[in-house]
C-alpha cells in the first residue's frame, strides 16, 4: 500500500510550513514593491549632504578658531610691546621732570646768587 497515515501528515504539515514561509515572502516582496527606491536614494543624498555641510561647517570653524587664536596671540605680543615701551617712555618722562625741577631749583639758586 503506499503511504501511511504519519506520512500524509507529516507532508501536511510541512506543506502549510512551506505556505506560511511564501505568505511571508509575498508580503516582504509587497513591502518592498510599495517602497519608492527614488525616495530612499534621495534621503540618503540629503543625508549625504547635510554631512558634507556639516564637515565643513565644522573645518570651517576651526579654520576660524585657528585664526582667531593667532590673532589673539599677536594682539597679546604687540601690547607688551607696547606695555614695555610705556613703561620706558614713563621713566623717561619721570627723569625729565626731575631734571627739570633739578633745573629750575639750580636757575633760582643762581638767581639768588645773582641777587
Amino acid at each position: 500500500m503506499g503511504t501511511s497515515l504519519n506520512e500524509l501528515k507529516t507532508g501536511r504539515e510541512k506543506l502549510e510550513i512551506i505556505n506560511q514561509v511564501l505568505a511571508r515572502i509575498n508580503s516582504i516582496s509587497e513591502a518592498i514593491d510599495n517602497t519608492r527606491l527614488d525616495e530612499v536614494v534621495g534621503l540618503k543624498q540629503a543625508c549625504e549632504s547635510l554631512k558634507n555641510e556639516c564637515l565643513k561647517f565644522k573645518n570651517d570653524i576651526v579654520d576660524k578658531n585657528d585664526d582667531i587664536l593667532s590673532k589673539y596671540d599677536d594682539i597679546n605680543k604687540k601690547y607688551s610691546n607696547i606695555s614695555e615701551k610705556y613703561n620706558n617712555v614713563n621713566a623717561k618722562f619721570d627723569y625729565i621732570k626731575e631734571a627739570y625741577e633739578d633745573f629750575s631749583l639750580n636757575k633760582q639758586e643762581i638767581q639768588n646768587i645773582k641777587d
